[in-house]
């Protein structure tokens, strides 16, 4: 039952970070009819970048459950700046949108905190507690 529930909430976040690259090609591809300036285009490829950056570690996610799962998964441990390697691009990944609600996003913490750990999968692990988190609160009415 995990498994499919795991396999149903990755094969979801895949689509969204698939969908706006297709959407924001296809604006590319129109750009003469909408009259898009260099700031916009520089900023659309930006973010066409960044989804293909996520649906690269959701992939990569899926890759590591099955590994996890067939007792095959190998851990490499280093330290790692927790703030600015895990916290600070979460909130980024999440910025546009937090913006648009007009929600202001502070996190209180030592910002030199050091951890030793594997940084790849702390931030799959960190990543993925915020896709429950909002997938909760979407399907029980949670705030």
């Amino acid at each position: 039952m995990l498994r499919n529930w795991f396999m149903t909430t990755a094969s979801h976040e895949l689509k969204k970070p698939l969908f706006t690259i297709a959407t924001m090609i296809h604006m590319l591809l129109d750009r003469k009819r909408m009259k898009l300036d260099d700031k916009t285009l520089d900023d659309f490829l930006m973010r066409i970048r960044d989804r293909v950056d996520k649906a690269l570690l959701d992939l990569n996610t899926l890759l590591q459950f099955h590994l996890f799962l067939s007792g095959s998964l190998q851990l490499d441990l280093g330290a790692i700046d927790f703030y600015s390697s895990i916290v600070e691009p979460v909130l980024k990944e999440y910025e546009y949108n937090l913006g648009r609600s007009g929600i202001v996003a502070t996190i209180d913490m030592d910002k030199h905190l050091t951890m030793k750990c594997d940084p790849y999968l702390l931030k799959m692990v960190y990543g993925n507690w915020i896709i429950l988190s909002n997938m909760l609160k979407q399907e029980q009415g949670f705030t």
